[in-house]
């Protein structure tokens, strides 16, 4: 097994079908893995959590709206109890990138939506 995990992205323009196009993915391969959808926003990811469902995934939402103080404790319950393939949460950006570890990520194909801006660029 290697000991690099690979990251695959899609770069498109604003309304362009890329939260859409994640979601056909997510669906597509749910029998195949467990699936980690991150983004920028609640918003976001209620709107992604709304295309899964008509797509017939059900998708479980940790955010701090939904899980008040326990944000991170509850992904790392749900990353230890999930099963080996079918399940898809949704997190938002600034919650994964504090995980402090991701129990058996071999087992989650992790899907960014819209990777935060990290720096400015000046002329």
């Amino acid at each position: 097994m290697s000991i690099f995990i690979k990251v695959y992205y899609v770069n498109g323009l604003c309304s362009s079908g890329k939260t859409h196009s994640s979601c056909q993915f997510i669906r597509a391969n749910q029998t195949r893995k467990n699936h980690l959808y991150v983004a920028p926003s609640l918003k976001l990811i209620q709107q992604t959590a709304r295309t899964l469902r008509e797509l017939g995934v059900e998708a479980t939402i940790i955010a701090s709206e939904t899980h008040e103080h326990r944000v991170k404790t509850s992904i790392l319950k749900f990353l230890n109890d999930a099963q080996d393939a079918g399940e898809a949460l949704l997190v938002a950006w600034n919650a994964h990138v504090d995980l402090p570890y991701f129990n058996r990520r071999e087992n989650w194909q992790v899907v960014i939506d819209e990777v935060p801006q990290l720096d400015n660029h000046y002329a």
